[in-house]
């Protein structure tokens, strides 16, 4: 597997996982960025569509952004296997299914 499919795996595993609830993301220093932690590298998701791998240091090692995968692989939705995620990792971090949730049930009544 050369760089580009083994990035590509790696959005769509973490697309995957996210999705099933698999992955606690947090918020990080800057408010829009979040990130996960694994025993050697830390995975950030930026808003601009772009997944940074870090080491144990926190030293960005790779970078992965939409249009590269595009790029290379035309023929994938590459720009929804980085925002989705995104996406969900915000909604996690911030609670807005339990806000809204709360919402309804005050709107209810």
């Amino acid at each position: 597997m050369n760089n580009e499919e083994k990035k590509l795996k790696l959005v769509q595993r973490l697309h995957a996982k996210t999705r099933a609830g698999e992955i606690a993301w947090e918020r990080t220093a800057h408010a829009d960025v979040f990130q996960t932690a694994f025993p050697n590298h830390t995975v950030k998701l930026r808003p601009d569509f772009v997944v940074e791998v870090a080491d144990e240091k926190g030293t960005a090692i790779e970078s992965v952004r939409d249009v590269d995968i595009r790029r290379v692989f035309p023929q994938t939705k590459a720009h929804q296997l980085i925002e989705e995620p995104y996406t969900m990792a915000r909604r996690q971090v911030e609670g807005v299914d339990g806000a809204l949730d709360s919402l309804l049930v005050e709107l209810e009544g």
